[in-house]
């Protein structure tokens, strides 16, 4: 699908870089209210979106999204369907919150 629901992006561009930042591994979640997602090393910020429209959810120690949320059904290691892993990513756009397993 391309450009559709659920279309994995990993960010790999750095927009600046501080010695704070190259300290900070940190990786960020980053969910749109269509449910597409990408991940990336800053919280994501854009003048043309309201605030909190895409929304940038740090991600745990351990936590692989590619793993729960893979389109490819045998990359994907959650054994849900395409339908039901568009509802839990509208859950997490809506709490906020990746689960906790």
């Amino acid at each position: 699908r391309d450009g559709g629901w659920g279309t994995a992006r990993t960010c790999s561009r750095r927009a600046f870089s501080t010695d704070s930042d190259m300290t900070d591994k940190t990786m960020y979640f980053h969910i749109s209210p269509s449910g597409d997602w990408w991940t990336g090393p800053s919280i994501f910020a854009a003048k043309h979106l309201q605030p909190d429209y895409v929304k940038s959810i740090p991600i745990p120690t351990g936590f692989d999204p590619n793993k729960h949320f893979s389109e490819d059904e045998d990359e994907s290691e959650s054994g849900l369907s395409w339908k039901e892993k568009q509802q839990l990513l509208h859950q997490i756009y809506d709490e906020g919150k990746l689960p906790a397993n």
